[in-house]
């Protein structure tokens, strides 16, 4: 029955077959490389044999141009993540991943929609990144591009060649962009039903959390890459400062100051830093912005419900996520300035009487 295989077919049963999360401890790895070896098997005996090795770039590329899955119009918070687009990704992945030229079929199809810098709501940018995220989870695409990583005489890790540092950097770029779509989304003043509503907090916060794990993907896949550490830092250098500037003079309506923490957590999420001379000193400032953060009706101005539902969400994950995060980093900066052990135990304490 596979002499002719049917791509759809063997799509749908390589969805079944996610990769293992590298962002948590796997335990039944013998398992799992069993498994991989015996999707191997079957796929490379498809059709003629070649079979695979002419479907995958073809799936790939017609993945990320809308002609095997038609683009989704609404790009939404509100609406989730969209769970059909991000399978069929993994399993183009895995497909391409299984013939064993992962790189060579997948690089083409991800530059189609990350050659120039993307808009938040370009269908073949998002694509494009979801391909890469799954390629790096199967650590297929890493290091210098390749699945390879490669080191210097000093033993450090060398940056990825020009072309994919410029492809990491427009992939960040897309990412930002749509976390700070969340003012277009939940700014409307349309009502919704009780029934929208009850679900808006946890689409929301899905959506959310997918975002900020394909930029830890990245980060991971490529911790040499100077366009992530750069990006990432930069935002955090930013969303210092527009946290510590709202606290003081209020202005910030509440979607702004959402988007600034989640920003914020997506950038900690990459290890981002600030300047050693300083940084004890800011995060130790950052930390205490985001502790007096709260959430606040802007005066004047009228939401919809579901939307204040989804906002509060955000809001949550991305405050106790990021000082999940700068607490140890205070620590650690502690360490390596003389005197800022007492300076950041006075301050850590503090902090753990607020919370």
């Amino acid at each position: 029955p596979w002499t002719r295989p049917d791509a759809s077919i063997v799509l749908d049963v390589l969805s079944l077959y996610p990769p293992q999360d590298d962002l948590v401890d796997n335990t039944d790895n013998e398992t799992h490389a069993l498994t991989r070896s015996a999707l191997a098997t079957w796929i490379l005996g498809l059709g003629d044999g070649q079979w695979a090795n002419n479907a995958a770039p073809v799936c790939a590329s017609a993945y990320v141009m809308g002609e095997m899955l038609p683009f989704n119009e609404k790009i939404d918070i509100l609406s989730g993540v969209n769970t059909l687009e991000r399978t069929l990704g993994m399993a183009i992945s895995l497909l391409c991943t299984l013939t064993g030229n992962a790189s060579e079929m997948l690089w083409p199809a991800i530059f189609k929609g990350l050659q120039k810098p993307p808009s938040a709501s370009s269908h073949k940018a998002i694509r494009s990144m979801i391909l890469l995220e799954w390629g790096c989870r199967e650590e297929a695409l890493s290091g210098m591009g390749n699945g390879d990583i490669v080191t210097d005489k000093q033993n450090c890790m060398l940056p990825p060649p020009p072309n994919v540092e410029f492809l990491l950097n427009h992939a960040v770029q897309l990412l930002m962009s749509q976390v700070t779509e969340i003012k277009i989304s939940l700014g409307g003043r349309a009502e919704k039903s009780g029934a929208t509503r009850s679900q808006a907090s946890g689409q929301a916060s899905s959506y959310i959390y997918t975002l900020i794990n394909q930029i830890r993907v990245l980060h991971l896949s490529f911790p040499s890459s100077s366009s992530i550490s750069l990006a990432v830092n930069a935002m955090l250098e930013r969303c210092a400062d527009t946290l510590k500037q709202s606290n003081s003079d209020e202005t910030e309506g509440p979607i702004e100051t959402v988007v600034t923490l989640t920003l914020c957590y997506a950038s900690l999420s990459c290890d981002a830093k600030f300047e050693d001379a300083k940084e004890l000193e800011q995060l130790l400032s950052i930390c205490e912005a985001i502790m007096t953060c709260e959430l606040s009706q802007a005066k004047g101005k009228s939401m919809r419900r579901d939307a204040v539902q989804a906002l509060r969400s955000i809001f949550h994950y991305a405050k106790w996520g990021s000082l999940s995060l700068i607490v140890p980093m205070i620590n650690e900066a502690a360490r390596k300035q003389p005197g800022g052990a007492e300076l950041a135990s006075g301050s850590i304490q503090q902090i753990y009487e607020k919370i």
